[in-house]
């Protein structure tokens, strides 16, 4: 979306919710599938007397992130209180850090049209997630299930982000690097990893930047793109008539594809931050440090740069959409046929479990060296790999593996010999159908199949069905 007349300008702030086991400031466990406000504890509820613990896992994501990302990191933490009254916010105030972020200054690259592209991050800082509301037709209802789990807000600059397509990308990569950190799941849907803009818009002559409106809980980089172009058209509408744009915290509307007003924006005045007194500043030792620096975290940049001229950007967000999924490409890869691993999570792993969910589905890493190395030796194709996988993922299948790779295949002689006879057999069927050879060559590889009962290598079959038929 370009204008020769103005010019864009984004900020965005990230919320992610950590994959802690417990929440940020007290003992309930983090279970997403726990009955609403059941996984809740005092001083999630703000119970008087009830004092916040902080949750190491939490800072410990947080630093790992902040190193990412080339951070200045405190070695000292600070927590303050983010004051105002909401029904989602039982204790009248937020644990979060204003005055002094875990980590300051720092940078994200991106690819965008094959260039780099570094985007500054202004601070990463870490807070607790309030409440969630669910809107019915009497009211609405709260779950406080989600109150206090650990989130860390991830601020970047507004200098680099120029259009809506930096922005999708911005988010698109950064979510992608938390996920193979495996400190958040990239959820957006779920709500466990939001997305709110700053825009502004001002004519290419002027220096001062416009007015910013900020638009909330972007949950879908689809609603991203939409939001944002709706709101630049609507501030270059309002300047275009010799308005001015007011300062607006906005909804975006999926029915209508509108933004919607929702209250003046805030300054950071109307929060009243204070120290949290029930939190001591804490000093990060060096054992601490030692530990949090002993990840092998991957900086997504460096893993994309070393792959992108043997895989296409499509395959790689794939393989990076998911910790798991990214684990088993790294490991895979060191034992087998680079182009088998990619063909197989590509081609018949992810969109198998497009629906599933990736942590509780049995994934055996030998189980799928061998079905690799069958594929090679010709014993199995892409349908009987899916097969395989489906059963994989409910238990073993060993006793399967082992069956086809003592299966002995026949001579490419003794193939070209049955194959012959058939399309003998069938040729009126043949020369009447010849305008749809795909389903010509499907009925011999089936009857082929059926006649060799599958002592035939797939590949070397389909080959030499494809050869005969139409080979003159």
């Amino acid at each position: 979306m370009k204008n020769n007349k103005y010019i864009f300008t984004f900020g965005v702030e990230i919320h992610a919710e950590l994959l802690t086991n417990t929440k940020a400031f007290s003992p309930s466990k983090v279970d997403f599938g726990a009955k609403p406000n059941t996984s809740i504890h005092p001083i999630d509820l703000g119970y008087p007397g009830s004092k916040p613990t902080v949750n190491k896992k939490m800072v410990e994501y947080a630093y790992r992130l902040s190193k990412i990302l080339e951070m200045d990191i405190s070695d000292k933490l600070w927590f303050d209180r983010k004051n105002y009254f909401y029904p989602d916010l039982p204790k009248g105030f937020q644990i979060t850090q204003y005055y002094r972020p875990i980590g300051v200054n720092g940078k994200f690259s991106i690819i965008t049209n094959d260039n780099e592209k570094d985007i500054t991050i202004t601070e990463i800082h870490m807070e607790e997630d309030t409440a969630k509301q669910t809107k019915i037709k009497e009211g609405i209802l709260f779950d406080f299930n989600r109150s206090g789990i650990p989130l860390i807000e991830i601020v970047s600059g507004h200098e680099e982000l120029s259009s809506v397509e930096d922005v999708v990308e911005y988010v698109r990569q950064l979510k992608d690097q938390l996920v193979i950190m495996g400190i958040n799941d990239g959820k957006m849907e779920e709500g466990s990893f939001r997305v709110d803009v700053n825009v502004s818009v001002r004519k290419t002559n002027q220096k001062e930047y416009g007015t910013r409106t900020e638009v909330k809980n972007l949950n879908s980089f689809k609603n991203i793109k939409k939001a944002l172009e709706f709101e630049i058209k609507r501030h270059i509408n309002i300047l275009e008539a010799g308005k001015e744009v007011e300062s607006y915290t906005v909804r975006f509307d999926e029915e209508s594809n509108e933004t919607i007003q929702m209250r003046p924006k805030d300054s950071e005045n109307d929060y009243n931050f204070i120290h949290e007194g029930n939190i001591t500043p804490i000093t990060l030792s060096k054992k601490d440090i030692e530990e949090f620096n002993s990840f092998n975290d991957i900086k997504l940049i460096s893993f994309k740069n070393k792959w992108k001229n043997k895989i296409s950007d499509s395959d790689l967000s794939i393989i990076t959409s998911s910790k798991r999924i990214f684990d088993l490409f790294n490991s895979l890869i060191l034992k087998n046929d680079f182009k088998e691993v990619v063909n197989l999570l590509i081609n018949n792993f992810k969109p198998m479990i497009n629906e599933a969910n990736l942590s509780v589905i049995r994934i055996d890493e030998n189980e799928i060296e061998e079905i690799i190395n069958l594929k090679k030796k010709g014993k199995i194709d892409n349908r009987e790999i899916d097969k395989l996988l489906v059963k994989m993922f409910g238990g073993s299948i060993q006793k399967e593996l082992k069956n086809i790779s003592s299966k002995q295949l026949l001579s490419d002689e003794k193939i070209i010999e049955i194959i012959k006879k058939i399309v003998e057999i069938n040729n009126e069927m043949i020369t009447r159908d010849k305008d749809r050879p795909e389903r010509i060559e499907k009925f011999i590889m089936g009857q082929l199949m059926k006649e060799t009962k599958g002592k035939a290598s797939p590949q070397v079959a389909n080959k030499l069905v494809k050869d005969i038929l139409w080979t003159k």
